[in-house]
């Protein structure tokens, strides 16, 4: 049995300013915001963001001594903390939490559990008192669901009570078990064990393993196994076992909760404990809700049919990235696990950009603090950071909720007017939400900010046959330069030439100091500094 939505308020700290008081259970479960689940869901967001919120709602449909550790203890006027989940065959169940007007401290509050059957109202079926920090004793309970199979698995946790016979699963990809024999390398051989396993659990707990020292040692020493106890092996391996026992163990149809998979393991076992997942879970027509922090396995979430779930601290929104990602040509951990992005037009850019915050604040560290990503020019004008754009427009803060973006005017005088693009894209980005912010060139593009003897110098360096350079000036393009033809034996017969942005920047920065006191680069890379700032607090 799979779950449809799950509706909540003012759980823990998600969805806490959802201002809306029904009385009435149907009505409630009508007015709470959704998430939908699919069949394959992965959460991700920082530490303290809500994922295992989430899951602990799921959890409490057949666990229901959680239920008191998801109220609030102050919850704001007119958002009583409830929440719903409704299940594939339409039957809901809605929870709802109310303090104890005899208990001024907060030990225990009142639980409300209302169960809807398809086609029907909604029915109270159980309230009681409960404790919210140490077990619940009495008489009275909230019952479990039936009919609905949940399972649960903190891996952070799986070695405490290890089963040893889980190694066996293993043998499924012994190329990945590094130090053990992988015996389809020896086929043929008189000596190979039947079953063609590394690994044999024996009743006892103890492992037995084949070792390959082929290269080290006689080909005689293959004919015995080397025994280890269990608790030996490493971690990685005993955390991919353990995942893969419990989903082989699972009953069909059934609902798995995981959390943080990835816990001790080298990322090609992550990759292949996946895609073993994966495989199960559609064999058994099981559906997953995966929790992790893992940059492999979110960027093998978005190549396939699954929901990614970005919880952000205060709701939970779906990622939907897929088709934008294929499209600017990033993965998905690049983008969703930074605080902020700092959108630019390429890579010149981002090598001025990285050099000036670093002279203005060198606190601020690049895939700590923000991230700078390319759109690219063919893509400037496909690109929005409206949440929901228009028809195919990226949407940029769909990507990175904290985005920031970073173009030239491209103006060739001062009273020249922005591209209707620019104008749009000024304006989107913009906004008062601080989660935002639009960067202008004060000239016509990023170099117009250097000084401009350094940069005819870096030209002169770079392209011997310069004869002398023809930008000049706040609204012109300093790369350009002539030549002499004949000197330099050009096809082109023109002498105008443009130094590459790349090779001009990196020789710039190397041979000049840094000067911020040039037109507004002081005062936008302060208001950048700051936006970096407030999405890292």
């Amino acid at each position: 049995m799979h779950i449809r939505f799950i509706g909540f308020k003012s759980i823990r700290q998600l969805n806490a300013s959802v201002e809306d008081n029904w009385p009435d259970f149907t009505q409630a479960f009508e007015q709470l915001p959704r998430l939908e689940l699919a069949t394959l869901n992965m959460l991700i967001g920082e530490n303290g963001a809500g994922k295992s919120t989430v899951i602990d709602m799921i959890r409490a449909l057949v666990t229901p001594e959680i239920l008191p550790t998801l109220a609030r203890d102050n919850p704001e006027y007119g958002c009583i903390p409830e929440f719903c989940i409704e299940l594939e065959d339409r039957r809901a169940f809605l929870y709802r939490f109310v303090t104890s007007p005899l208990d001024g401290n907060f030990q225990r509050i009142i639980c409300k559990m209302g169960a809807r059957m398809p086609g029907g109202h909604f029915e109270k079926v159980e309230q009681c008192l409960m404790n919210r920090f140490i077990p619940n004793t009495g008489p009275r309970r909230i019952p479990r669901v039936g009919r609905v199979r949940v399972n649960y698995l903190d891996c952070a946790r799986s070695l405490e009570n290890f089963d040893a016979k889980a190694l066996e699963h293993l043998n499924q990809f012994p190329e990945l078990l590094t130090g053990l024999i992988d015996w389809k390398r020896h086929a043929g051989r008189r000596d190979v064990p039947l079953d063609g396993h590394a690994i044999t659990v024996r009743d006892d707990g103890v492992v037995s393993t084949w070792l390959d020292h082929m290269a080290h040692a006689e080909e005689r020493q293959l004919r015995m196994p080397n025994n280890v106890n269990a608790s030996a092996f490493p971690s990685g391996w005993k955390v991919c076992a353990a995942i893969l026992h419990w989903l082989t163990s699972a009953e069909p149809g059934s609902v798995c909760l995981l959390e943080e998979p990835e816990v001790h393991m080298h990322p090609r076992l992550q990759r292949k404990m996946f895609e073993w997942t994966l495989a199960i879970a559609e064999r058994k027509r099981l559906q997953l809700v995966v929790s992790t922090h893992s940059a492999v396995l979110i960027n093998a979430a978005s190549n396939r049919n699954i929901k990614i779930i970005q919880a952000q601290g205060v709701k939970v929104v779906d990622a939907d990235i897929t088709g934008v990602l294929e499209r600017l040509g990033y993965q998905a951990s690049d983008l969703l696990q930074a605080n902020c992005v700092i959108w630019v037009e390429g890579p010149s850019d981002r090598l001025y950009l990285k050099a000036w915050l670093h002279a203005k604040d060198a606190s601020l560290k690049e895939g700590t603090h923000y991230a700078i990503m390319f759109y690219g020019g063919r893509l400037f004008s496909h690109l929005s950071a409206e949440q929901a754009p228009e028809e195919d427009l990226i949407s940029l803060r769909r990507l990175n909720r904290n985005s920031a973006i970073v173009f030239d005017s491209d103006r060739a005088r001062a009273t020249a007017p922005l591209t209707t693009t620019k104008q749009r894209l000024l304006a989107e980005f913009s906004c008062k939400d601080g989660r935002s912010l639009a960067w202008v060139t004060a000239g016509r593009e990023i170099e117009n900010y250097l000084d401009e003897a350094a940069v005819r110098a870096s030209l002169k360096a770079l392209y011997r046959h310069m004869v002398r350079p023809l930008g000049r000036g706040r609204w012109a393009n300093l790369l350009t330069y002539e030549v002499d033809s004949s000197a330099s034996r050009a096809k082109d017969p023109d002498p105008r030439r443009s130094g590459n942005k790349v090779d001009v920047a990196s020789h710039y920065l190397r041979h000049n100091a840094v000067r911020l006191d040039v037109l507004d680069l002081q005062q936008r890379l302060d208001e950048l500094c700051s936006f970096i700032r407030r999405n890292n607090t």
